[in-house]
């Protein structure tokens, strides 16, 4: 009875400080979101933050925001494809690989942006982050080296 009592305890401190973190995600990382950005005039359910809802994209997405986009995070909802990122200056093409895509623009960063994807996809989500460190929920995914 008495170790019954104590696991209710812990467990629900833990259901505690797990609803806080998620409540509450900017205490747990420097958020460098950009929170002016809009899609071609509407956000739809690229901007929801849930894996669930998604939007079908058949033609190319513009981006625009107060500041300047120094990379994009996509996450494709069930299968990712190639895409390129334009601006003024120039142009970027990520190829296919990961359902969840960090893309840093580097040279083309700009306050307005082109994203053009290689056909029909799904988007689940679709964030743009300034200078600084990105939040924690941003997956930076790499290939392996060939020699590992």
């Amino acid at each position: 009875m008495k170790l019954t009592k104590r696991f209710i305890k812990y467990a629900a401190l833990i259901l505690i400080i797990s609803l806080a973190l998620s409540i509450f995600p900017s205490l747990a990382a420097d958020n460098t979101e950009i929170g002016s950005l809009k899609i071609n005039g509407a956000m739809g359910n690229m901007r929801d933050g849930s894996f669930n809802t998604y939007t079908t994209v058949t033609a190319p997405l513009t981006l625009t925001a107060d500041e300047k986009i120094d990379s994009v995070y996509i996450i494709f909802r069930i299968s990712a494809v190639s895409f390129t990122v334009s601006s003024s200056a120039g142009s970027l093409r990520f190829e296919e690989g990961y359902l969840q895509y960090h893309a840093d623009l580097g040279d083309i960063a700009s306050d307005t942006l082109t994203v053009t994807f290689e056909g029909s996809v799904g988007i689940s989500d679709i964030y743009a982050f300034g200078e600084g460190e990105l939040p924690e929920f941003v997956h930076t995914w790499e290939k392996p080296h060939e020699k590992a």
